[in-house]
């Protein structure tokens, strides 16, 4: 039933999606539930992160000794340019706007880092640099002390952008960029951004889960570091500039970005460069981000998440939206991703098994031996209460896991064994109750009565029923089908107790499951398989099947219970470890091609962008 395998595997997302929404994300891309479940790397700007991105105007450090002028320069800025960031607007907050007008202007980018304006005073002009210092030092005129402000600044976690004059000076030269080459320092402004008050927890909740955080910001290193400090969250802390990145060796630049967990005075292109240096040192990454400046760092990661109030290009490239900026959906939307894989899981080695079962049976009785293995309505019925009710619980009651190792290896390594020893012993039960001398014997004349007497049909209409030829007088292949359904719907439902063991002993993997559900159910469906057998209308006008008296069943059973141990033995000794490395490594290589595959065409994307 390969279409309820796609159904229940969409209902398995779709659960997630529901249950990731209730937390405050918004998914874009349903393959972004499963990724989360192998993030190990969660690189994410300061803002809207570490802090709630309200930025509050927090003080003036004068260095021209004309406040009233500087003043007024800061007034023209930020009534004139056309960069109405939250500093902007938290600066104009304090110092209110004036009437001017703009005669020329640079507006801020996240490469340049700075932004300019020009603007008339009268006969005159005024030119207002503003921006980060490491950017624009090396034109200050009088740069004496002002680093050692801006460390101080830093080390008590706020952000601080330096105001410049450059007595009117031209921006252009032609269209070129081109500033005055003397500019005065005339002030040094800080802004302070609120700390989220559960960032030490969610953030502890990433490193408990074994998950590396690196903060990849523009702004100063050693900003982010004390914010850090003042949020108390604990661990060591490696800080490195963009500046001193970009002089590093590419060997170096990967040593560094594996081992860095402060990034600060990054360019868009240095965020995008340490994601890519990640992924291709085996790092599964999440990006997050607020702004235009984190879209190609968004897009290079596995999974890109952006805050609901950052830039409308951000949230497009984004695989997921944390609404209402709540960071604290993130390490939800991680353990619901292994919640779907774990169920996705259970959901493949389930029908997985049965498939493969069903192909070696058809391929011994259909193909060699030209013998219907089971009709279209018993293979309903195994389908039902093996698999089709099994798996739809599963999908409900799926709980997080350890999923980092890729999902169809680990399925297989179970589902190979297991349908070889189930094909094994189907095929024993088919031949022993064909040809062990129960057809013809008394026990099987007192069936065939009870069974005629049960329905009220004539024996031809019975074999009629049965789908047995009438002038075929062998009841051998229709008695051996029937046993070997009932020994496969048996061991299919038993297998849950292989899959979901109640205690140590009989874990394959040394772990059992503290859930009880999927044992309850197994054995429900025992009851509801034996409920069915013995009342003859469904029995044999439903599902046509032979009905067997209780020795018989009891052979069918005890079967099963070999099956049971000799399969659990195999599993946990690892007999077939060679068929199953060989499928397994065939695997990883197929999929390791298409990944590469994907890897070159996003490369090939990202250089048509630009």
């Amino acid at each position: 039933m390969p279409i309820a395998l796609f159904l229940l595997i969409t209902l398995n997302y779709m659960i997630a999606s529901v249950r990731m929404a209730d937390t405050g994300v918004l998914l874009q891309n349903s393959s972004s539930v499963e990724s989360m479940s192998h993030v190990d790397t969660v690189c994410m700007d300061k803002t809207g992160t570490i802090t709630t991105n309200r930025l509050v105007f927090d003080g003036i450090e004068y260095i021209s000794p004309d406040r009233e002028g500087t003043d007024r320069l800061i007034r023209e800025f930020v009534s004139s340019t056309g960069s109405r960031n939250k500093t902007v607007i938290a600066v104009e907050e304090k110092f209110g706007k004036t009437e001017c007008q703009l005669d020329d202007e640079v507006q801020f980018s996240s490469d340049r880092k700075f932004s300019a304006v020009r603007v008339r005073n009268g006969d005159s002009y005024d030119t207002v640099v503003v921006g980060a210092w490491p950017f624009l030092r090396d034109r200050a005129s009088n740069p004496e002390g002002i680093e050692e402000r801006l460390s101080a600044l830093a080390g008590r976690g706020l952000r601080s952008v330096v105001f410049f004059s450059g007595h009117g000076g031209k921006l252009h030269e032609g269209d070129d960029i081109s500033l005055p080459d003397s500019l005065e320092v005339i002030a040094v402004v800080s802004i302070s951004d609120e700390v989220r008050p559960d960032c030490k927890e969610i953030i502890q909740s990433f490193t408990e889960a074994g998950i590396d955080i690196k903060v990849i910001s523009g702004d100063d290193p050693e900003t982010v570091d004390a914010i850090f400090k003042i949020a108390e969250i604990p661990g060591e802390r490696k800080i490195i500039s963009g500046e001193k990145l970009a002089a590093m060796s590419p060997e170096d630049f990967d040593k560094t970005a594996l081992e860095t967990n402060i990034f600060g005075r990054m360019r868009p292109e240095q965020k995008e460069q340490v994601v890519d240096s990640l992924r291709r040192q085996g790092r599964y990454v999440a990006m997050v981000g607020d702004g235009i400046n984190d879209v190609r760092s968004i897009k290079k990661a596995q999974v890109g998440v952006a805050v609901q109030s950052g830039s409308g290009a951000a949230r497009s490239v984004a695989d997921m939206v944390l609404m209402n900026d709540n960071f604290r959906a993130l390490p939800q939307a991680i353990v619901e991703g292994k919640r779907v894989v774990t169920g996705m899981r259970d959901i493949l080695r389930l029908y997985l098994m049965r498939n493969f079962t069903l192909a070696f049976i058809v391929l011994v009785l259909l193909i060699c031996l030209n013998r219907t293995p089971m009709l279209p309505i018993q293979n309903t019925l195994y389908a039902l209460l093996t698999v089709s009710i099994m798996a739809f619980f599963m999908t409900i009651w799926a709980k997080p896991s350890d999923n980092r190792d890729l999902v169809l290896p680990k399925v297989i390594r179970y589902v190979l064994p297991t349908a070889v020893t189930t094909t094994v012993f189907a095929l024993f039960i088919y031949w022993y109750f064909g040809w062990c001398g129960f057809v013809g014997s008394s026990g099987f004349e007192n069936a065939v009565t009870g069974m005629m007497d049960s329905v009220d049909l004539s024996r031809d209409a019975l074999l009629d029923k049965l789908e047995i030829k009438q002038d075929d007088s062998s009841w051998e292949h229709a008695v051996s089908s029937s046993a070997m359904v009932y020994f496969l719907i048996v061991a299919g439902i038993m297998q849950t107790f292989l899959l979901f063991p109640v205690c140590r002993k009989l874990s394959v993997d040394g772990e059992p499951t503290t859930d009880r559900k999927p044992q309850i159910l197994a054995v429900l469906m025992l009851l509801l398989l034996a409920a069915l057998c013995f009342v003859p209308m469904i029995c044999i006008r439903v599902t046509s099947l032979f009905m067997f008296p209780l020795e018989q069943w009891l052979i069918i059973i005890a079967a099963a219970i070999v099956w049971f141990i000799v399969t659990f033995l195999i599993l946990r000794g690892k007999k077939l470890d060679r068929i199953t490395d060989a499928f397994d490594g065939w695997i990883r290589v197929i999929l390791d091609r298409n990944f590469r595959k994907e890897a070159e065409k996003l490369s090939s994307e990202d250089v048509e962008d630009e």
